[in-house]
C-alpha cells in the first residue's frame, strides 16, 4: 500500500533530473514516396455449392441422426428387458435403491453381454 507522502517523495527525486532530449529530426507527417506498394494477391474464386449437394448432405446428417437414435432406443430396450435392470429402475423411481440392487444389476448386464459373445458367465477365467 502507499501513502500519498511516499508517492510524492518519488515524483520529486525523478523531477530532480535533467529532462530526457528528444530527436526533432523526424517529421511524422510525411512519408517517402519511394516505398513499393504490395502487389495484389490474387486469389482463385471460392466454389459455390449446388442446391443438389447441400441437400444431400443435410439428408445424410439426418440419417445417421436417425441411425443413432435408433441404436440407443435398441440397447435401451434390451437392458430394460433384463429383469435386474428393470427392477433397479423400479427401486430407483421409488427412491428406495440399494447396492445390492446396482451389484446385482451389473452383474446381469455383464452376464448378458458375455453371452452375446458366446463366452460362458460360469467359466472361471483361469
Amino acid at each position: 500500500m502507499v501513502f500519498a507522502d511516499e508517492s510524492e517523495r518519488h515524483r520529486r527525486g525523478a523531477r530532480a533530473g535533467r529532462p530526457a532530449t528528444v530527436d526533432q529530426s523526424v517529421s511524422f507527417g510525411a512519408t517517402p514516396d519511394a516505398v513499393p506498394k504490395r502487389a495484389p494477391i490474387e486469389r482463385p474464386a471460392p466454389r459455390v455449392a449446388s442446391a443438389s449437394v447441400s441437400s444431400l448432405g443435410c439428408i445424410g446428417g439426418l440419417v445417421r441422426l436417425a441411425l443413432f437414435v435408433f441404436v440407443v432406443w435398441y440397447v435401451g430396450k434390451w437392458l430394460v428387458s433384463i429383469p435386474e435392470v428393470a427392477m433397479l429402475i423400479a427401486a430407483f423411481r421409488s427412491g428406495s435403491f440399494s447396492d445390492s440392487q446396482v451389484t446385482a444389476a451389473i452383474d446381469a448386464v455383464r452376464t448378458h453381454v458375455l453371452q452375446l459373445f458366446g463366452v460362458s458367465p460360469a467359466a472361471p477365467n483361469r
